[in-house]
């Protein structure tokens, strides 16, 4: 008798103490307009509240036009960025769980349009875009969006590139596996699938104390599996660049190394590039990130450019 309740106990606190990961938990559009990101460099305001100071894109060659792609739930918003001086790859965005374009379009045109040019794109029920935030729409969304990459590009050769920043990381990966091949793809502050990443999705002084599940639409999330047997556009391997942060207290730099261990295990061709001063959101503005990325890509697509 003492042994059955013990067990019974046991199985009532086991239930008390677990938590189960929800789309409301990782989907925050919500967010979006509350985060901010201010940058100076040399005393001079870059950035500030996510906004660029006047003439900075100017400066850069950048141009922006905005639009929408149509899909089952209404229109989904995109931006196109195109760099004027520079002859270099279309990087197709993908931001975090709590990105848009309009809070934050302007901070990834910055960040990406030094290598080329963009697409940007909000999620379902982000930004201006239509639509719920979940992982039925994200899959319907980016099919879309990968369908009409090459109307974004500038001709038929122009190489196209993937980058994923935190959730953005399995959304990319998705989005290659739909269409089958890549010329490079970034990982920046993410993680090889949503399971690896669940423990992380709680106040760390609650973690020892319970027992964290994934909601079923959640688990399929897998940046390794996605891109398991995808190859490079030339049919190569696929050059794969992952970017951590020592300082990242979001999704920890042990993350994006494993991430890289089990790429390279795939048969990926995989960089791994770690910065020891950055968090989660400022990699790519730390130092020595313009020429890591840089000397990526001209590695990654120097193939491609011969082709051409």
């Amino acid at each position: 008798m003492r042994v059955r309740l013990a067990l019974f106990l046991f199985a009532l606190w086991l239930s008390a103490c677990s938590r189960t990961i929800n789309e409301s938990d990782v989907f925050l559009p919500e967010m979006a307009e509350g985060t901010q990101f201010s940058i100076t460099r040399n005393d001079d305001p870059i950035f500030v509240t996510n906004k660029a100071r006047d003439g900075l894109f100017e400066e850069l060659g950048i141009e922006f036009a905005d639009g929408f792609i149509e899909t089952p739930e209404g229109r989904l918003a995109v931006r196109h960025v195109t760099n004027k001086n520079k002859q270099g790859p279309l990087i197709v965005y993908c931001g975090g769980n709590s990105y848009d374009v309009p809070s934050h379009g302007e901070l990834a045109a910055w960040k990406i349009g030094g290598h080329g040019d963009g697409l940007l794109w909000d999620y379902p029920g982000f930004g201006k875009s239509d639509g719920s935030p979940s992982v039925m729409s994200f899959r319907v969304s980016m099919e879309r969006v990968a369908s009409a990459i090459e109307t974004y590009k500038r001709d038929k050769n122009q190489p196209v590139v993937f980058w994923g920043h935190s959730l953005g990381g399995f959304v990319c990966a998705e989005m290659v596996r739909a269409i089958g091949a890549a010329d490079a793809i970034v990982f920046e502050a993410t993680a090889p699938s949503a399971h690896a990443a669940k423990d992380y999705l709680v106040p760390a002084l609650l973690r020892p104390f319970l027992s964290i599940r994934l909601a079923d639409e959640l688990a399929g999330l897998d940046s390794v599996a996605a891109l398991s047997g995808v190859r490079s556009a030339d049919g190569a391997p696929l050059p794969l660049l992952v970017l951590g942060a020592r300082k990242d207290q979001i999704l920890p730099v042990a993350l994006s190394r494993r991430l890289a261990d089990e790429l390279e295990a795939d048969g990926h061709n995989v960089s791994l590039t770690i910065y020891p001063d950055a968090d989660h959101f400022d990699i790519g503005f730390a130092q020595g990130h313009d020429e890591a990325v840089s000397t990526f890509l001209a590695n990654a697509l120097a193939a491609t450019n011969s082709m051409q």
